[in-house]
């Protein structure tokens, strides 16, 4: 049996019409559905807003992380009142180092000790930036602290990058009042 180009053509429409009726069946109607049902959540979520027990937990996670954080900000102040040569010394050493173009990255003050002839604080101070900014930074230091010494200096190249890490170690060593 020989067919006809008008039958070939006809098997191969029939074919690719089945072929297309079975991809809308098997791929695409249940990837409408799944559509259908995320649009209406994106609805209902825009209409309602979240879910309101997930943002009165996010709340109260944040509420403890704030009192947490109001804590330590009190203990902080509360061993470096603001009289404190320390606390000064923190102040200056930062205005300085953002005066001079550079970036803090910490300042953690060390812990005091004190006898009856004088009182020792310290103070560690991380600075990123480029190496212009730190010389100004310490020039700036040498003329404005005279009574507080460096005592240590890191500082680090950064890779693939023009900018430097340093690690200073200050000491500060006064009369009791």
């Amino acid at each position: 049996m020989r067919l006809s180009q008008h039958q070939i053509d006809i098997a191969f429409a029939t074919i690719g019409i089945m072929l297309i009726i079975a991809y809308i069946f098997l791929f695409q109607r249940p990837l409408n559905g799944k559509l259908k049902e995320l649009r209406s959540e994106i609805r209902g979520f825009l209409e309602n807003g979240p879910p309101r027990e997930n943002m009165e937990s996010k709340l109260d996670q944040l509420n403890q992380a704030k009192a947490k954080l109001n804590q330590e900000i009190q203990l902080l102040e509360t061993g470096f009142f603001k009289a404190d040569r320390v606390w000064d010394l923190m102040q200056s050493l930062t205005d300085m180092a953002e005066g001079a173009g550079l970036t803090v990255i910490l300042v953690h003050p060390q812990i005091k000790t004190e006898s009856d002839r004088y009182q020792q604080g310290s103070l560690l101070i991380r600075l990123s930036g480029d190496f212009l900014s730190f010389y100004r930074f310490l020039v700036m230091f040498e003329k404005a602290t005279p009574s507080v010494k460096a005592n240590s200096l890191k500082i680090e190249a950064q890779p693939e990058s023009s900018l430097y890490l340093a690690e200073i170690q200050f000491d500060l060593i006064t009369m009791p009042p």
